[in-house]
Formats: C-alpha cells, structure tokens, sequence
C-alpha cells in the first residue's frame, strides 16, 4: 500500500516538471525569436539603407530608361501569354518572386518559374487565350508599381477545382463558348526583375457574363 501510495504521488510531480520544463523551453523558444527578430529587422534598415543610397545614386534620366525597361518587361508578359512563349519570362523574374491572384486565388505561387506556372492554370482553364493590357499606370517617375489594367478572353475547358456544385454545374453549361473577364494587375520591380504581381479580377462582371451564356 505504501508503494503504491508512494507511486502515486510521483505521477503528478512528474507531470509538475515536464510542465516546468515545458515553460523553459518555451522562454528559451521565445527569446531566440525575440534574437531573431531584432536581426531581421536590423537586416530590413541595412538594406533600405543600402537601396536609399543607390536610388540617390542613379540621375532622372537613368531612372527613366530603367522604367522604360520595366515597361517593356510588362509588355513582353502580355506578348508571352498571347504566343504561348511564356518561357521567356523567366529571366525576368526572381527565385523569391511571387505571383498570387485571379486563376490561384488561394495560392501563392513562387519563384521565376511562378507565372509559367499560372500561364498553365489559366490554359488548364481556358483555350485560345489572349491578353490584352488596356492600360498601365506608374506610381510616379521613381516608383517600382506598375497598375496593369487588362482583359483576359478565352474558350471556356473546365472549372478547375471548386466545392461550389452550382458554379460546377454554370461551367458545365457553358463549355466552349468564349468569355472574357477583365481585372488588374499590381507588378512591383526590383531593378529590372518582377517580385510580385497582384492580380484582382471583376468576379461580379464575369458571373454575370456566365449566367448570360448559359440562357442562350
């Protein structure tokens, strides 16, 4: 009975040190990120610093030629999708570099392959795609955002992956015939290399252009 009384006692203040030691090692978990932290940041001011320097560095003229080039990159996207040469576009893009919206709404695709990537999502999608920027618009003289204001037309294959049973059943109807959706893209350089494009879509406009096709 002793030895069991004895036993019992021990089993609750096992459970009281691991749980001591589990709030150590939480503190230590926490002051190393804490570490962390503080030297990412200090690497985020190093490296603003350094781009400030380098941005005071480079005359108007300079910069202009380089906006110039950034605007033959977002043209040569949109010449990309409409040859289907889209390979040709990953010079242009880095390996941290990220492509998120429309077609991988719920996805961020990454690295200089991620619009070869969603070029893919979108002919899976649609057939006889073509891409038209309708316009684009710079954030000034020295800024690295570029707003592309574009419409994507296309033969419509499949409905790609949804839970929704009665968009499911909207495309079903309509495969084949053509649409066209129109959105805007965000580009953001760095130099002359694409690091994020942001891709919103007019969804209300294209739904309703869905449910037209499907009473013909």
């Amino acid at each position: 009975m002793i030895t069991c009384f004895t036993s019992n006692l021990a089993r609750p203040r096992r459970k009281l040190d691991r749980i001591s030691n589990l709030d150590d090692e939480k503190m230590h978990l926490e002051r190393h990120r804490d570490i962390l932290v503080q030297e990412i940041r200090s690497l985020e001011k190093k490296e603003s610093g350094a781009a400030s320097n380098v941005v005071l560095t480079i005359t108007d003229n300079e910069y202009q030629q380089l906006q110039n080039k950034r605007l033959q990159i977002i043209k040569h996207v949109e010449e990309a999708y409409n040859s289907g040469n889209i390979l040709s576009t990953v010079k242009y893009f880095r390996d941290d570099s990220i492509v998120s919206g429309s077609q991988n709404s719920s996805v961020h695709l990454r690295g200089k392959d991620a619009l070869v990537l969603d070029y893919l999502c979108t002919t899976y999608l649609f057939g006889d795609v073509r891409l038209h920027h309708a316009k684009v618009d710079c954030g000034g003289p020295r800024s690295q955002h570029f707003c592309v204001h574009w419409a994507l037309s296309g033969t419509i294959k499949s409905a790609g992956v949804s839970m929704n049973e009665e968009f499911l059943e909207l495309i079903e109807s309509v495969k084949g015939h053509r649409v066209t959706i129109e959105g805007v893209s965000n580009f953001s350089f760095s130099g002359n290399k694409i690091v994020y494009v942001h891709r919103t879509a007019d969804q209300t406009k294209f739904l309703s252009a869905l449910f037209t096709l499907s009473k013909r």
